[in-house]
């Protein structure tokens, strides 16, 4: 699978084509890319007309900026995310990062059966419908 960029207009054609794909923001080093999974290949968000790779302080400028272009679902990968000593995390962001990070382990540390992704999807529709 190779890699390359893929800025604000490159995405927005993907967004207009047929093709399938997703979109992950990845925490690395107290920062967030933006990576998009197509077919052929993976493509990291970058800057209008250049290579250089966007980086967001936040995970809400990722959601903020994903938003803007029509994306209002993506996957998050934080596992290499460590904010120590980033300066740009308010308060809130650092809060949100230890809650996440606390139900994250929760769920590792749960003893009880995994439930197939389908049947939580359902579950979780069931529920929708029911609010």
């Amino acid at each position: 699978m190779r890699t390359n960029t893929l800025d604000q207009v490159g995405l927005r054609a993907l967004l207009a084509s047929d093709e399938e794909f997703n979109v992950s923001a990845v925490g690395a080093n107290g920062c967030w890319h933006v990576c998009i999974y197509t077919d052929s290949g993976v493509r990291a968000f970058s800057a209008a007309h250049t290579e250089k790779l966007l980086e967001f302080k936040t995970l809400s400028e990722v959601e903020l900026c994903l938003r803007e272009l029509g994306i209002y679902q993506f996957e998050v990968d934080g596992s290499s995310f460590d904010s120590g000593g980033n300066p740009h995390l308010s308060v809130a962001d650092q809060e949100y990062e230890a809650w996440f990070k606390a139900e994250v382990q929760e769920a590792l540390d749960d003893p009880s059966p995994a439930i197939p992704h389908e049947e939580a999807m359902r579950l979780i529709r069931a529920e929708l419908k029911l609010s």
